[in-house]
């Protein structure tokens, strides 16, 4: 695992001691807006790159919406009188392993940006996207519903796995290219996105409650080609992250990419990541070696680990599984197919808005305090439910 993580490839910026004190004492802290406004093309950039996070919401929510559809029943599940019911084991295979996938995506991110670059890794997320979408759209084809379940489930696994290598890629990056006050902005594009595409596939669905064809559920998965597609499209105009080409020993490429951005002081900021590298290598040179795998869980960085871990497997706790496939519940307890969507959408809508909602509440709150908060809010929506 050692040899996974390139030394060179994510870094902090170093600073001289009392170096920041002097800035900070200096030159007054600008305010998001302002810095929106002085990085135009770094928040365009940073948009762009967000696409993975968009293609992971459209996928996690299209599986539950589209088993409302009494189409995709009749082709993926098994009949019982009337209706048709597909089986909670086949459910539970394409919703899990689809985040199977995206973790594995993730890994194999983790070392290609570092071989290969940023941009190359969006390319990567892409053709896996569009493979991926391909055999979702197909999978209704096969005459036998086991060989139509096994490809539906493959095409899941692929998608995820694309998601997977665009969404670290997409961290990564904006990481790297923003200005240390706009990155907490930038960033917070990654959850809307999330729930954006949530809307988008609850949307694209409920247009097609009145399709009684195989359509009706291969057109939503034919609009996952569009982010597979801009995912390639944002490989060839994102510049790449100068980051990693001063780590290849590129610095005229480097310069460039920074004059793309439209970062002001290039010079400045290049001799800054040429400092942290140099910092990095005589670490490596006095015996402490590169960053592994291992150290997430020694010392205090288990600690660290444990939080990650629990944040991100937070929202499977209030219920985020069920809510995904909350229209196929709904449609099996009696409730149309365009109802139990729209009540779908309505969720989803509210989402949104609880997070442009959370741009606001969390830096003025705390995050901790806000994570408390929602979790008893969801507590009284379950009892209530």
């Amino acid at each position: 695992m050692a040899g996974d993580t390139h030394p060179k490839s994510n870094v902090e910026m170093v600073e001289r001691p009392g170096q920041s004190e002097v800035q900070q004492g200096s030159t007054p802290v600008e305010r998001p807006w302002g810095a929106i406004l002085r990085h135009r093309k770094v928040v365009l950039y940073a948009i762009l790159a967000n696409i993975g996070p968009l293609m992971f919401g459209h996928d996690l929510v299209v599986v539950g919406a589209i088993s409302a559809l009494p189409k995709f029943r009749e082709d993926f599940g098994d009949g019982y009188g009337r209706t048709s019911i597909l089986p909670a084991l086949w459910l539970g295979l394409w919703n899990g392993l689809v985040q199977a996938g995206a973790a594995g995506g993730s890994i194999l991110a983790g070392w290609f940006q570092d071989r290969f670059g940023r941009r190359a890794t969006f390319f990567l997320g892409g053709i896996l996207g569009l493979a991926g979408t391909a055999a979702a759209f197909t999978s209704g084809m096969p005459s036998g519903t086991t060989d139509r379940r096994v490809l539906f489930l493959f095409a899941k696994i692929i998608i995820g796995m694309g998601c997977g290598v665009l969404m670290s890629a997409c961290q990564t990056y904006i990481s790297e290219i923003a200005p240390k006050n706009l990155r907490g902005v930038v960033l917070g594009f990654y959850a809307f996105n999330v729930s954006f595409g949530h809307l988008l596939a609850i949307t694209i669905v409920y247009n097609e409650v009145g399709n009684l064809s195989s359509e009706s559920y291969q057109i939503p998965f034919a609009t996952q080609w569009a982010f597979g597609g801009v995912a390639v499209i944002a490989a060839l105009l994102l510049p790449e992250s100068p980051v990693w080409l001063i780590s290849q020993d590129s610095i005229e490429k480097a310069d460039k990419s920074l004059q793309k951005l439209g970062t002001a002081g290039g010079q400045n900021m290049l001799q800054r990541i040429q400092a942290t590298l140099a910092h990095e290598d005589d670490d490596t040179a006095q015996g402490r070696g590169p960053p592994t795998y291992r150290e997430c869980f020694q010392g205090v960085n288990l600690r660290r680990t444990r939080i990650v871990i629990f944040l991100n497997i937070l929202q499977q706790f209030v219920g985020m599984a069920l809510l995904q496939n909350g229209a196929y519940f709904l449609t099996m307890a009696g409730m149309s197919a365009k109802y139990s969507l729209m009540v779908n959408l309505i969720g989803v809508a509210s989402n949104m808005v609880a997070n442009m909602i959370s741009w606001y509440t969390v830096p003025r709150f705390g995050r901790r305090t806000m994570i408390l908060i929602s979790i008893v809010l969801d507590i009284f929506s379950w009892a209530a439910m």
